[in-house]
């Protein structure tokens, strides 16, 4: 597949996006990271239900265009591979999570997944959101029917919600989810291929915005899907935004900074999304012991949040890589 040149108006080479890493990927899915994190902390309602509105569904229809079912030939393949870069990681941190936060019993978890809103709920709901993905993805080769199988499980996971109907490990959340990956893997070319555009990055973001203070609240942890279609139609806008604003702006030269944390957020989401929660609860605790001005007490937690998280991730990456499911 082609990717454009850093003016975006020429095809410039051939890659496989599965063997590269692509920046507008990471930096795209460090936004989501970062927006994650900032959604479990206390921010006013306006911009957390904006957050809200895409930032899960993001991840997932990203995991969509990066499938590539060439790469798993069988099934047995595809589940020892996903099975060592999502369930290990997700075992070993909600291990540490349990012996750390102690918010949920050893019993409730083996039996039930996460609970409690910890946001290692995404990761099983990520497998077996490819486990359907990959049957459907391999075989029904029209994006077309493949299209419409989405919309059919994705209806099927808001019967699930709107019949309060709940299964171990949020599976049901998974058929909800099922339906951003597959819209991510049919629009993959025309995402990839499709140039940055200033008009139409601010338009979605404005619509997304708007529509996110007038839906219902989603909520994917509990597979609250908001009023059928709309809610989806606005997570799909509102990751759309994102890409386009990523493959946008962040190619320029004033931006490097951020778009440096950006990309390293992107290369650790696991890491990030495995232990923010328990070093923000720490620093919490940390925090009542000193006097800390109001109006800086959460901008004070986030850059020690950070400054841990990018310690860990080099830490892990280089003596634990295991735990992320990497040799």
């Amino acid at each position: 597949m082609f990717i454009y040149s850093k003016n975006n108006k020429t095809k410039v080479t051939k890659l496989n996006i599965n063997n590269i890493r692509i920046d507008w990927i990471d930096l795209t899915k460090g936004i989501a990271i970062f927006l994650m994190v900032c959604g479990h902390t206390s921010i006013p309602l306006p911009i957390s239900n904006w957050i809200w509105s895409f930032h899960m569904p993001l991840f997932f229809i990203i995991s969509g265009i990066l499938f590539n079912a060439t790469k798993y030939p069988n099934f047995n393949l595809f589940i020892k591979k996903r099975g060592e870069t999502l369930i290990i990681p997700y075992i070993i941190f909600s291990l540490i999570t349990l012996l750390t936060i102690r918010d949920q019993t050893l019993q409730e978890w083996l039996y039930k997944g996460w609970i409690n809103g910890c946001a290692l709920w995404f990761i099983p709901v990520l497998f077996f959101a490819e486990i359907f993905s990959y049957f459907i993805i391999r075989y029904i080769k029209s994006n077309c029917l493949i299209l419409l199988t989405a919309i059919t499980i994705g209806t099927i996971g808001y019967g699930l919600y709107f019949f309060n109907i709940h299964f171990p490990y949020n599976i049901d959340v998974s058929f909800y989810a099922s339906f951003f990956y597959l819209i991510g893997y049919i629009s993959k070319n025309k995402i990839i291929h499709y140039p940055p555009k200033h008009t139409l990055a601010i338009c979605l973001l404005i619509v997304n915005i708007i529509l996110s203070q007038i839906l219902p609240r989603t909520d994917m942890a509990w597979n609250n899907c908001g009023w059928y279609g709309l809610n989806a139609i606005n997570a799909i806008g509102g990751t759309f935004a994102i890409i386009l604003i990523t493959k946008t702006y962040f190619d320029n030269i004033y931006a490097t900074p951020i778009k440096l944390f950006f990309k390293w957020a992107g290369h650790n989401t696991i890491i990030i999304l495995g232990l923010s929660q328990i070093i923000s609860t720490y620093i919490k605790i940390g925090f009542s012991y000193f006097f800390v001005p109001e109006i800086m007490n959460p901008f004070l937690r986030h850059i020690f949040l950070w400054i841990i998280l990018y310690i860990l991730s080099i830490i892990i990456r280089k003596y634990f890589p295991k735990i992320i499911g990497q040799k």
